[in-house]
């Protein structure tokens, strides 16, 4: 049987989620529990490597930056070339430039998906690409769900001011601004994208002070969920 020959109802669909980014892991794998989706995910090529070694996926999903002057087309090359994943493999990437992202196309990417990726819309992403239904839908998820990788993106942005790193500090803010809305932290979500604004005109010193403010929010945000726990 083909990798898109199993129908709605079988076994749970095998997605493998490769990301350096652990607060996206974190956050896609509570949002997809409860689905038809039987998400793994890993943090480099050489855990996605070997967790294709152990297992069979469906589908494979990866960012096109994975650290190490590594990327998504190598993880590609090494699905195609050496025979460890026969089904598609979609690649998250920020970029938008049609010259830029037609090497993706041309190493053999099923699909180029935006970055920050849509959690809730992720079982319509897997059913478009596999053609398979996740069946039954996770429940709309509480603000529980972002609590476990508030304190990640929160370490994450420390050290990208840190070290003055924009590209890093952007892309949590980003991803704060995306997911935090939709789990009801409204002034997390409008401080990261104020943040993100001022990071992206070069105002480094806004920056910085806009980006502690989303830590403040997110610190604060903890405390009121301890206190409610």
């Amino acid at each position: 049987m083909g990798p898109n020959d199993h129908t709605h109802g079988s076994r749970p669909v095998r997605v493998l989620y490769v990301d350096d980014f652990e607060p996206e892991r974190v956050l896609l794998a509570h949002r997809v529990a409860g689905s038809h989706i039987q998400l793994t995910t890993a943090p480099d090529i050489d855990s996605a490597i070997d967790a294709l070694h152990a297992d069979r996926y469906d589908l494979v999903v990866t960012d096109l930056h994975l650290g190490e002057g590594r990327s998504g087309i190598d993880l590609i090359d090494a699905c195609k070339g050496g025979g460890l994943h026969a089904g598609p493999v979609a690649v998250l990437t920020g970029e938008s430039d049609v010259v830029r992202l037609q090497p993706l196309i041309d190493s053999g990417a099923a699909a180029v998906l935006t970055k920050p990726i849509d959690a809730g819309a992720f079982p319509s992403i897997v059913e478009q690409l596999i053609g398979v239904e996740t069946a039954s839908q996770p429940d709309v998820p509480s603000a529980s769900v972002l609590i476990e990788a508030l304190p990640i993106a929160a370490r994450a942005l420390e050290i990208s001011i840190q070290r003055g790193d924009a590209a890093t500090a952007t892309r949590v803010l980003r991803d704060l601004a995306s997911s935090a809305g939709s789990f009801g932290f409204t002034s997390i979500a409008r401080l990261a994208e104020q943040a993100v604004g001022c990071w992206q005109h070069g105002q480094t010193d806004a920056a910085c002070d806009a980006s502690l403010g989303v830590i403040g929010a997110i610190d604060a945000a903890l405390a009121f969920h301890a206190r409610a726990a």
